[in-house]
């Protein structure tokens, strides 16, 4: 089988860009290595994404997954009071507590009604290049061929790795998110953030009736033994927190505990001839500012137009990504400096200045 292009991930960056490429009448194949069963973060989107959907095509799809309004953000950040954020000042309304694998799906789903190849299952691909395009090598299945690739595999690119036209993964720290779903959840509409000693915590409601609970602290501060000292290292740090566990002390964990990449960093060359990543796998930012699923969406939109102009033979719009993502790493810097209480716990004392980082044996 021979596509134009070939994308590898299917969460929303890919299959946005699939779809949109599909649209424009380019033969796209999309490969997900999963088939969408797993939990997945990144399950409050803002209102923002009204828009964005509907530009895709994809706003009926979405309005017919089960969801809860997102009215209202509690955080306890730089002290112990709540401070609250309500919905009303974003000129779209509510934003939208959702199952984010059913969500994934759904954008798949878009893509492949559009005309793209949907390959769900496939396993981590690999791609080398072959001829004047590239080969993508699936775990499970048939490789196939295709003149442009598209990586959307994530955070650090990984399925390109081996590419040499394509550039360094810079990571600028080590954050994870120790996550859990947990019911019954407290019926309670909005989303909460609090940052403790050990990292912040975040909780979300499900449409389910359960909540995903997080913890976002860095890998070197995360146990490496079993899953029962996992689950019993995160408990402890959980009840010494106050909202949090006020919030979900009755509530017990219905599935075992998952670590998942959430370190802040970019691809310093996202687009080569041929070549291009978008979403996580060009710039990652770190989840407190909540917009991973519309910077997403942007990306992809950005990037379908430059690679349709490509194939049909303009020059690849240069990237930007590093300038983006200098301007959003001063933004992370300001809202990590807000939080003073814990400045020689190391998850702290990392994020801080260096004129204002207390020494950490």
């Amino acid at each position: 089988m021979i596509y134009d292009v070939a994308v590898i991930g299917g969460g929303p960056a890919g299959s946005a860009v699939a779809a949109a490429l599909a649209n424009r009448g380019r033969r796209v194949a999309v490969f997900e290595r999963s088939r969408f069963e797993p939990l997945r973060i990144g399950e409050t989107l803002g209102a923002e994404i009204q828009p964005l959907l509907r530009a895709l095509g994809a706003w009926d799809d979405f309005v017919a997954l089960p969801q809860l309004p997102f009215r209202i953000v509690r955080s306890a950040w730089g002290s112990s009071r709540l401070a609250e954020r309500a919905s009303i000042t974003n000129p779209f309304g509510d934003g939208f507590h959702i199952d984010r694998a059913a969500f994934d799906l759904m954008l798949a789903r878009v893509a492949e009604r559009a005309g793209a190849t949907l390959r769900i299952g496939s396993g981590l691909c690999t791609v080398t290049a072959h001829n004047a395009g590239f080969r993508i090598h699936p775990p499970r299945g048939q490789h196939v061929d295709a003149g442009f690739v598209v990586d959307a595999s994530g955070r650090g690119a990984p399925a390109t790795s081996s590419l040499p036209n394509r550039g360094r993964w810079i990571s600028c720290d080590r954050l994870v998110g120790v996550v859990g779903r947990l019911a019954p959840s407290s019926g309670d509409p909005g989303l909460l953030i609090e940052a403790s000693e050990d990292g912040w915590w975040y909780v979300a409601p499900q449409p389910d009736r359960t909540a995903v609970v997080a913890l976002m602290t860095d890998s070197d501060l995360t146990p490496a033994g079993d899953r029962a000292e996992l689950a019993t290292r995160w408990h402890t740090a959980l009840a010494r927190t106050e909202h949090t566990w006020s919030l979900i002390r009755n509530a017990t964990l219905v599935d075992p505990l998952r670590i998942v990449r959430a370190e802040t960093g970019y691809l310093d060359s996202d687009r080569a001839p041929g070549f291009c990543a978008v979403g996580d796998a060009a710039m990652a930012l770190d989840p407190l500012g909540g917009t991973g699923v519309a910077r997403a969406l942007r990306s992809a939109d950005e990037a379908a137009d430059a690679i349709d102009r490509a194939l049909g033979g303009s020059p690849l719009a240069p990237s930007t990504v590093a300038e983006r993502f200098a301007h959003d790493l001063d933004r992370r810097a300001r809202y990590y400096m807000l939080e003073r209480r814990w400045p020689t716990a190391p998850f702290w004392a990392r994020r801080q200045p260096p004129e204002l980082a207390v020494s950490v044996a």
